[in-house]
């Protein structure tokens, strides 16, 4: 019976735990592509780069984590001992099982997502109300399915949004402000209003307006997010993230000034290597989740089954003990049919 209930617990509670995000989690992925930023005569200048993304989990309590993201964007081809010429780093608290956001816990700050995704969509996931949370951006921005599909053998589901507003990222905000004060003479929060006419700003749409006009620092993000559908993690990522400074109303401004455009996706060497991890996953948890509990389910069964027997009490009529007409070895005990009651208690 203990095995009998060992191969429930272990098919219904265990393999669960099993499979959910590991306390130790440290991962790496490379993102390949280009990166184009303004150059001495003010034009967007493409170089190729190459994006090192690691997820490590800092400190988990019962079924939440508390992960870091962060991102290290190099110039290819990459020397030893390279710099980073570009990075970020986000804090997050999410659900071990199906990556979705908890809260915080050992008064450590995280980045409040909105409820989007950062690291996947919950394993088997519905085509409709999931939500990527974008951190340029600083919100959740919704996912659209576009389609199933199959990626290094993996069933996939894959999503797409497309979303733009005023650039969230202080970091990043800041230094491309840094950078436009220095071209214009100001901190980077406004442009004068001459140098505006000197770009070629016709003069009706400057009408109005002061000697300076505000500058507001956007972004612009078109991805792909491909899930893979048993387990739920992003599997391949595709990003184009064109960020700028609107001249005027963010909404509907006169002009914006093109900063940086970064597209890159996920390097084939790291899809193959986290669909290898996936389907090894698979594998383990196929065999935990059947086999193992069939087989200790089965050598519970034969143990039940085992002890009936050689627990089925002694057929009334038996000789025992002492008996003087107990018949001599080898004779067969018979019946005698004087009690209806013994003939009962017999079957």
């Amino acid at each position: 019976m203990i095995l009998v209930i060992g191969a429930v617990l272990l098919s219904t509670v265990i393999t669960p735990l099993l499979s959910r995000m590991p306390a130790g989690l440290e991962k790496g992925s490379v993102f390949v592509g280009t990166m184009a930023t303004p150059d001495a005569t003010g034009k967007l200048a493409e170089r190729p780069v190459e994006v090192q993304r690691t997820m490590k989990a800092d400190a988990v309590q019962g079924n939440s984590a508390l992960i870091t993201s962060s991102s290290a964007v190099y110039a290819t081809p990459r020397s030893e001992g390279a710099q980073p010429i570009g990075g970020s780093a986000q804090k997050y608290a999410i659900n071990r099982s199906d990556f979705t956001q908890e809260p915080a816990f050992d008064n450590v700050a995280v980045i409040d997502q909105h409820g989007g995704a950062v690291i996947g969509v919950p394993p088997n996931p519905s085509h409709d109300g999931q939500s990527y949370y974008d951190h340029y951006l600083g919100r959740a921005v919704p996912l659209t399915f576009a389609e199933t599909g199959d990626v290094e053998g993996r069933s996939v589901v894959r999503y797409t949004y497309d979303a733009s507003g005023a650039l969230a990222d202080e970091k990043t905000a800041t230094t491309m402000k840094a950078a436009l004060g220095k071209k214009f003479g100001t901190d980077g929060s406004v442009i004068p209003t001459q140098a505006l006419t000197l770009m070629g700003v016709p003069a009706s749409a400057l009408d109005g307006l002061g000697a300076t006009v505000p500058v507001t620092i956007v972004a612009h993000t078109v991805a792909t997010m491909t899930a893979d559908k048993q387990f739920g993690s992003f599997l391949v990522v595709d990003q184009k993230i064109s960020m700028g400074a609107a001249i005027g109303d963010p909404d509907k401004p006169i002009f914006t000034i093109p900063m940086q455009v970064t597209d890159v996706h996920t390097s084939d060497a790291s899809v193959a290597s986290a669909a290898a991890e996936l389907t090894d996953n698979a594998a383990k948890l196929a065999w935990i989740r059947l086999w193992i509990p069939l087989i200790v389910g089965l050598l519970g069964a034969i143990a039940v089954v085992v002890a009936i027997i050689r627990r089925r009490p002694p057929q009334v009529g038996a000789p025992t003990s002492g008996d003087d007409n107990a018949p001599a070895s080898g004779e067969l005990s018979l019946p005698t049919g004087s009690s209806a009651t013994d003939e009962v208690s017999a079957r």
